[in-house]
């Protein structure tokens, strides 16, 4: 029985709600859906109490879909129930205070624009198609972040629904121990609806792509990795993108931004003299920035993420990243390969210092400084499944191995929650506030339905998996 297709690419999912509905007739949860009539949405948050309740009661696998950016099988993605949290859309300015209070069901380039008619704007995602719910709980690193540090640094206060079926506002004052698991603790306590974050003042940017093919990456790794050693304006940030795609080779993507109309002279000035093969970097909205790069790269094929951290970049660590995404790609063309990127994130060794509302669950203390990178190989064969996760797992282990000879010490470091296979430790997410984490959940008895989901979820077994 279909009350409302859906529409998404998610496996095997049966329920969303607070969005649209599909159900299946043979889950007892569903059942018990159709019984209380919720096919159709009117307030969206009491619908998910509606559905927590049911979940809990029958024990019926859930998923739980902000932007569906995950790579994970299951985080996102289920074979029970999914809630879809599209209709959480609201994005509103308080002018008196400087907060911005948005609901987690929407992409960030929908805030950026809900927030610029007031001169605002939030450090959230950086390219578009990024959901808000997963981005914040995961930590968030952002364009703003060398300024103010992670996303989860700059909120004030969430709108839960626990895992009991509770609705509880979270911050300091209220529950400030459920605070603390929610920066950066991931799904592990309940459904997050809204977010209340200090707002910055926004107005126009310099940004944008710089296209660089292989003959010219001699000089953007001498230029990346200068940038990395003398960078100082926090209103500056790179991201960098080593890629391979069947066809065109190796090449890099550089992306710039300036926290202003123009970046004063010696800050891009090594980077922009690259020979390029494509530039379009110029003084333009925030929100056109982030919309102008294309973040779901991935949709319509299958992928994972394998995240690393990093604290410096050297050329010659450059250099093995290239050379390593040269090697791997052409190996992996007869794979069914559809791209295969590398992506790297230099910011200034003190963006750790920004919490101030408080520690996090995500570990990083100030003197903790980590970069995080991320290997992304997406294919088209399913069948080739097995070989893109042992791929995943050579690069890591190849660039961690080469960091470490350059005195790094980054094999055991803290991974960054939203790059994360699914296979990491939670001790490799959570360090030392693990146990912290699982004396919240026992607090709140959410630890048996927590199980019922996927994510980084404290006291369950971790998995393998990618985008399908």
């Amino acid at each position: 029985m279909i009350l409302k297709s859906l529409s998404f690419a998610a496996a095997a999912s049966h329920v969303a709600f607070a969005a649209s509905v599909t159900i299946d007739p043979n889950l007892a949860g569903c059942k018990a859906l159709e019984k209380i009539g919720k096919t159709q949405v009117h307030y969206p948050i009491d619908e998910v109490v509606d559905i927590i309740n049911v979940i809990s009661e029958q024990n019926v696998p859930f998923a739980l879909k902000s932007g569906g950016h995950a790579q994970n099988v299951g985080f996102s993605s289920t074979e029970g129930i999914q809630i879809a949290l599209k209709n959480f859309n609201s994005v509103e300015y308080d002018p008196v205070t400087n907060l911005a209070t948005i609901g987690t069901g929407q992409l960030w380039e929908s805030v950026y624009a809900g927030l610029e008619p007031h001169g605002v704007s939030v450090n959230g995602g950086r390219v578009s198609g990024v959901g808000v719910g997963g981005f914040v709980l995961g930590g968030g690193y952002s364009w703003l972040t060398n300024q103010i540090g992670l996303t989860s640094d700059r909120v004030v206060e969430y709108e839960i629904v626990l895992y009991t079926g509770e609705i509880l506002k979270v911050n300091r004052e209220y529950h400030p121990d459920l605070f603390f698991g929610l920066k950066g603790g991931g799904n592990n306590f309940g459904i997050v609806t809204k977010v209340t974050l200090e707002a910055h003042q926004q107005g126009q940017v310099y940004g944008g792509q710089i296209f660089i093919s292989k003959d010219s990456l001699s000089k953007a790794n001498t230029a990346i990795s200068n940038w990395d050693k003398n960078k100082n304006d926090p209103k500056s940030s790179i991201g960098v993108t080593y890629g391979y795609a069947p066809g065109q080779g190796l090449f890099a993507e550089l992306l710039l931004f300036y926290d202003g109309p123009t970046p004063p002279k010696g800050v891009f000035d090594e980077i922009l003299a690259i020979p390029s093969a494509k530039s379009s970097v110029f003084s333009r909205s925030y929100t056109d920035l982030v919309l102008s790069v294309n973040g779901s790269a991935t949709d319509g094929v299958r992928g994972y993420y394998r995240g690393i951290s990093l604290k410096e970049y050297p050329v010659v660590l450059l250099e093995s990243i290239a050379n390593y995404t040269e090697t791997l790609g052409k190996e992996a063309e007869s794979h069914s390969l559809a791209s295969l990127v590398v992506a790297v994130e230099p910011f200034l060794k003190n963006i750790n210092s920004h919490d101030t509302y408080g520690p996090s669950a995500f570990p990083h203390p100030a003197d903790g400084y980590l970069s995080p990178a991320n290997f992304i190989p997406t294919w088209t064969d399913e069948k080739e499944d097995s070989y893109f996760y042992d791929l995943t797992k050579k690069f890591s282990d190849a660039i961690t191995f080469n960091a470490d000879a350059l005195g790094q010490n980054i094999s055991h470091a803290i991974i960054y929650n939203n790059y994360a296979n699914a296979d990491v430790p939670h001790e490799r997410i959570y360090g030392d506030n693990i146990d912290k984490i699982a004396d919240i959940k026992k607090r709140y008895g959410v630890d048996r339905v927590s199980h019922l989901t996927g994510g980084f979820i404290v006291g369950k077994s971790v998995g393998k998996s990618g985008n399908w």
